[in-house]
């Protein structure tokens, strides 16, 4: 009955008692596919493509909308995970077509922000202490007019990228 990756993920967390009832048969998304249950806790999407596999999401939650805002599957990609607990928060991967991964973070006392997962910010903040000791993000990664890429921690430590300077603390 549940042959394919998303009936698979279905039947690990344990069919109804894990996700709830399917709502919609699978359907066709973007470059994958989708279906959505119904549960106790609100729904879950489990999305499904050839590069990423078949994931959940919380279907009410802050990644989701995330997610949903900066242009799903189109633009994020198809999760690469479920959610992951990290420190007191959340994180869920993402990865396009072409191999570019996200991190969608969630902290209660942050909000939800986006990080190039397989970028040199990343790499940086992930060998320097993570979010144990730069703590989460307080802005999305994103190029600002100075030429440089930007993301700010809730420890209030700023890095900066650029093709000339590199990684930059502050």
């Amino acid at each position: 009955m549940f042959n394919g990756a998303i009936g698979g993920k279905y039947q690990s967390a344990g069919y109804e008692r894990g996700y709830g009832y399917p709502v919609e048969e699978e359907t066709p998304f973007a470059y994958g596919m989708r279906q959505v249950f119904e549960g106790p806790n609100g729904p879950t999407r489990i999305y499904w493509s050839p590069n990423t596999g078949a994931h959940a999401m919380k279907g009410n939650g802050a990644i989701f909308q995330k997610w949903v805002n900066m242009g799903h599957a189109n633009t994020l990609g198809f999760p690469v995970t479920d959610e992951i607990a990290t420190g007191n928060g959340v994180v869920q991967y993402f990865r396009t077509r072409s191999g570019k991964e996200y991190g969608i973070y969630w902290s209660a006392a942050t909000g939800t922000h986006v990080v190039v997962s397989n970028g040199a910010l990343y790499a940086y903040w992930r060998d320097h202490g993570y979010v144990n000791t730069m703590g989460f993000p307080v802005t999305d990664e994103a190029l600002q007019a100075d030429g440089r890429v930007h993301l700010r921690f809730s420890s209030g430590v700023e890095l900066t990228w650029s093709a000339y300077e590199g990684v930059r603390r502050r």
